[in-house]
């Protein structure tokens, strides 16, 4: 995989689509079950590559930018995610967290729907404790 195939920053308009059978083969993601209805987690072999606050980073080459996993591949099979719009790994519904890289455990929402929500996981996970 090239640099211009890994772009996953900047001006969605000028980004190149990635390379998804490169980028999977690359990540080689491995089954991880969470007894949800969503299917098993996807959790990048590469362990070594996670970021300081959990997710999975793709680096393919030395001089490729590093970026999210779970980013890389929603852009690969949906293109680039619209401007103001983040990505929810649905732990709500079972996805274990931000590690999990399988692109049907995401969901865009805005960043504002993103922070309410977050805001009542955290206020029933308080209330159950």
């Amino acid at each position: 995989m090239n640099r211009s195939e890994v772009s996953g920053s900047g001006d969605a308009r000028r980004s190149p689509p990635l390379d998804l059978v490169a980028l999977v083969a690359w990540l080689a993601p491995l089954p991880v079950p969470n007894g949800s209805d969503l299917g098993p987690c996807w959790a990048s072999s590469k362990v070594g590559y996670r970021t300081s606050d959990g997710y999975a980073s793709a680096k393919v080459s030395a001089r490729a930018p590093s970026i999210r996993a779970h980013r890389a591949l929603w852009q690969a099979l949906h293109g680039p995610l619209p401007p103001g719009l983040v990505l929810h790994h649905r732990e709500d519904e079972g996805c274990l967290g931000r590690w999990c890289i399988r692109p049907g455990h995401l969901q865009p929402l805005t960043r504002s729907a993103h922070a309410v929500l977050h805001h009542r996981l955290r206020a029933a996970a308080r209330a159950a404790a």
